[in-house]
């Protein structure tokens, strides 16, 4: 229910994937697989005073949470074509 079909969106360009927010209400988080170290890819609409949402690089083992209850574990591969 906190997360919309067009919530954040994830592209490979030049060998890296990234990831950005598209205006969701209830924000996007990544947590580095390595560190736990948490990055805001956009905050919820609630706290996004002057924030403009940037590409964030996504990489092998890092997790995104969207919203407060939904989470994906990045797996490294490219998807077949």
């Amino acid at each position: 229910a906190d997360v919309s079909g067009e919530h954040a969106r994830i592209w490979l360009e030049e060998g890296q994937w990234l990831v950005e927010g598209l205006d969701s209400r209830n924000g996007t988080v990544l947590v580095n697989g390595l560190t736990g170290e948490e990055v805001v890819v956009e905050p919820p609409r609630s706290d996004r005073h002057g924030f403009a949402s940037q590409p964030v690089p996504l990489s092998a083992g890092d997790t995104l949470r969207l919203g407060s209850a939904t989470t994906f574990l990045v797996v490294e591969g490219r998807p077949i074509e």
